[in-house]
């Protein structure tokens, strides 16, 4: 009886292996090199891919802060996503605040939750920290971070878009014309 399961896990094996090297097209003798070989493949295309969204990224930020509205002195962008990561954002806000003067915030709805990054230059007064804390503040949120970068969320059940982006730059103005 061992040796009948045995011979039908062996050939349950060899099924596998002869799948395997018919996916890859290659015979089951070539099928770890041929493995090997499309594993440095992927490596490399992640790669070639990670070069193009940093660049992607780059045109974006230009794109963003040719959008720029002066408020009290401050080159301000404030742009909401549906359904962007929160990693491409923080690369985003962080490519902008390189420059002197911008103060960033980019948010994405994912579902029901408004998710933030807001972004300072390092030359600006003004603290993401403290102005990420006073939008999450008023609506029951959570996160934090440092004076140039932070990053946050709260249930944005209920509105969308349009209306966050209003109510949001609405805040803002008001905060930097107070001159905090």
């Amino acid at each position: 009886m061992c040796g009948d399961l045995a011979l039908k896990a062996f050939r349950n094996s060899l099924d596998i292996v002869k799948s395997i090297a018919q996916l890859t097209g290659s015979g089951a003798n070539d099928l770890v090199e041929n493995i090997r070989h499309k594993l440095e493949q992927n490596t490399a295309l992640q790669d070639e891919l990670e070069i193009s969204y940093s660049e992607l990224l780059a045109y974006e930020a230009i794109e963003l802060k040719a959008t720029a509205k002066k408020i009290a002195g401050y080159k301000v962008i404030l742009r909401l996503f549906k359904d962007r990561g929160m990693e491409g954002l923080r690369k985003l806000v962080n490519q902008i605040r390189k420059e002197p003067g911008y103060f960033t915030i980019l948010g994405t709805i994912n579902g029901d939750k408004l998710s933030l990054v807001v972004g300072c230059s390092d030359d600006l007064s003004v603290r993401a920290d403290q102005i990420l804390r006073l939008i999450l503040d008023k609506r029951g949120g959570k996160g934090g971070g440092d004076p140039s970068l932070a990053q946050g969320g709260f249930s944005s059940e209920g509105q969308n878009l349009v209306d966050w982006k209003v109510e949001l730059l609405q805040e803002i103005t008001q905060y930097l014309a107070d001159g905090r």
